[in-house]
């Protein structure tokens, strides 16, 4: 790489280019760039270097319209926060600095040149004569939210990083006998031999005694916890609520009553009888009969063809051959031959139908819906930014929200899915209970969200009440629940010791048809299965599957499967050869070299946080992560 890069420096055109952009760069007052250290206390100290808290807010909001770049979604900060962008921002930063650190040590640094390098390699940067397109430069800064200062220190400092993580990785590459063992073992087949026990077909248990009962469910808390709740006011504005109070004058009508009525015209359309014959001359028979007798239907029968009408067509919805002769004939005119890919055509107008251009009143109606949906849609931005700007304020969310004109609504329970507590649709919210839900547990207790655009077309705001965690409820609001649970369990259990009983015969060697029939006992022998192919069919758990792939020939395990309990036996291997190994174990072996590469890189940035005494200072960092953490 370093070559390379050696290589294109030496070149007069990069020179030249690169004279341009160092020029354009110090008409910006590009020099020499350190970061500038205020005084304050810094969020994290990494040995002699420090991450300033403008210095996470600022990456934090980079990389945050980078997500929103990348998905498409407008993810508010808060959210941001809460799914761990501000952490990732955090360590990134540090994971700089440790870089940075050892380049220190080492001695190393990218010249200005490099980092041009970087820049010149974007044709879109240059103009065609080669010099820097500067507005282009100026509008990927403003995009980036950068001075050129910035960005040229950035671009030192990412190159300095990258020579110090090349070098580690340089020639990391797994052994290729590994990865065709991994190969091998990832796609060998396997046939398996199953008896499955349904606890299904088991006896159904006696209700459990109330000390039973009460031993199982603390044993099995896990199974009944309440989810995470919240409880929230939604508050929901629609466009036809605001359509209501919106007055169109007169003369916006009629503005848009002219912009929309050729569009909204009918065409001339005619109804046409059509002749097509394979032969130019029996066509011309036909034409010439028709005009003599004035009847088409007759000269096309007496050339055993048929007339073909053709109703209400506008000109578009004719061939481009035909249209020009169709629609300048006059009613009841014979055309002349007329040739298209299709044959050869004669045309006979029988019905005109005028254009016609609808009249205002006709368009009324529709047009004063249309003004109003647009202007309730203008004022919905505004009214949705005042009730942003409350909650920011502090002001009471639903009475501010009602006085806007936004429909209101509290649940007072929700989970992340956007259901109530008993897993049913919450009344009032139905379709957007989930976008409402997703908002929600993107917040903390005491905050609103910014506006979520709905699927109906309306725009909510949503405002978290309080915030109930996950939490084990009393017996007696599950008993039912646990009630099943445990009887499901015992009959799991029953499937088991039947299995047991099953086992040292099936460990013997015993087929599967020396099994006789019983109530719920299925058998079954597998295709050639590898172990990346779907279980579904084979009625097995994935921890049993796996464990097949474990076994020798005539070995048995045995586990929980979805229907009960299953006993595996392996029956045949059905291995992968070394050539089709060697040449299918590319992607593999792709995928091994990257996580090994990862892996080591990883490694690597944990020794250098080791090397520096990294401090994080708390008390500045958790302020950062909205008001409720800093509570």
């Amino acid at each position: 790489m370093l070559r390379s890069m050696r290589v294109m420096t030496q070149s007069n055109i990069f020179k030249a280019l690169l004279i341009l952009i160092v020029a354009s760069f110090a008409l910006w007052g590009v020099g020499d760039t350190l970061r500038n250290r205020s005084k304050e206390k810094p969020v994290v100290e990494i040995g002699p270097d420090s991450i300033t808290r403008a210095d996470l807010e600022t990456n934090f909001r980079r990389d945050l319209m980078m997500l929103r770049q990348r998905t498409g979604e407008t993810v508010n900060e808060d959210a941001a926060r809460a799914q761990g962008l501000l952490d990732d921002t955090l360590e990134r930063l540090i994971n700089q600095s440790v870089l940075d650190l050892e380049a220190d040590r080492l001695g190393l640094q990218a010249g200005q040149d490099v980092a041009l390098l970087r820049l010149s390699r974007f044709g879109e940067m240059r103009n065609p004569d080669g010099t820097l397109n500067r507005p282009m430069f100026e509008q990927m800064l403003r995009n980036l939210g950068m001075s050129p200062q910035q960005f040229l220190s950035d671009e030192l400092h990412d190159m300095t990083r990258a020579l110090i993580l090349t070098s580690v990785q340089y020639g990391l590459r797994a052994p290729e006998s590994l990865t065709r063992m991994m190969y091998q073992a990832q796609n060998e087949r396997r046939v398996m031999e199953v008896l499955l026990l349904d606890a299904n077909a088991m006896s159904p248990p006696a209700d459990p005694d109330a000390a039973t009962l009460e031993s199982y469910y603390k044993e099995h808390e896990d199974r009944f916890m309440r989810p995470e709740m919240r409880a929230i006011h939604v508050a929901r504005l629609v466009s036809d609520d605001l359509a209501k109070d919106v007055k169109v004058n007169e003369e916006d009508i009629k503005t848009a009553y002219e912009g929309k009525a050729d569009s909204a015209s009918e065409p001339e359309r005619r109804n046409i009888l059509q002749v097509t014959a394979t032969d130019q001359a029996q066509a011309e028979r036909v034409s010439k009969a028709a005009r003599a007798g004035g009847n088409l239907v007759a000269a096309a029968l007496a050339e055993k063809l048929d007339a073909v009408p053709v109703q209400r067509a506008a000109e578009g919805d004719v061939p481009p051959e035909l249209a020009p002769a169709a629609f300048s004939q006059s009613k009841g005119e014979i055309s002349d031959v007329l040739p298209s890919p299709l044959g050869f055509h004669v045309l006979q107008v029988t019905e005109i139908i005028p254009s016609r251009r609808p009249t205002l009143e006709e368009m009324r109606e529709e047009i004063v819906n249309s003004l109003k949906q647009e202007m309730a849609s203008q004022k919905m931005d505004s009214v949705v930014a005042k009730l942003e700007d409350a909650a920011a304020a502090g002001k009471p969310f639903e009475e501010t929200a009602r006085q806007l004109g936004f429909r209101v609504m509290a649940a007072p329970a929700i989970t992340a899915q956007g259901l109530g507590p008993d897993g049913k649709a919450v009344d009032g919210l139905g379709d957007i209970g989930l976008p409402v839900a997703e908002s929600a547990f993107g917040l903390l207790q005491g905050q609103t969200s910014t506006a979520v655009d709905l699927p109906d077309g309306s725009v909510a705001l949503v405002h978290v009440d309080s915030i109930a965690t996950m939490s084990v409820p009393p017996l007696a609001e599950v008993k039912s629940k646990v009630v099943e649970s445990w009887k499901e369990t015992q009959k799991t259990q029953q499937a088991r010791t039947r299995a047991m009983q099953l086992t040292e015969s099936f460990r013997q060697g015993t087929p599967l048809d020396g099994f006789p029939a019983e109530p719920g006992l299925r058998k079954l022998t597998t295709q050639p299965l590898s172990a990346k192919d779907p279980i579904q069919d084979t009625g097995l758990s994935a921890d049993v599957f796996a464990r097949a792939f474990t076994l020798n020939v005539g070995q048995v395990t045995d586990g929980a499967s979805p229907l009960g309990w299953a006993l595996v036996r392996l029956k045949d291997i059905r291995p992968v050869s070394d050539a089709e190994a060697n040449h299918s174990a590319q992607e593999l072996r792709e995928q091994v070299n990257r996580q090994l590469t990862e892996s080591v890189l990883q490694q690597f940035l944990l020794e250098l946080k080791h090397r520096q005494k990294i401090l994080i200072n708390t008390d500045v960092l958790k302020p950062l992560y909205g008001p409720a953490s800093a509570s």
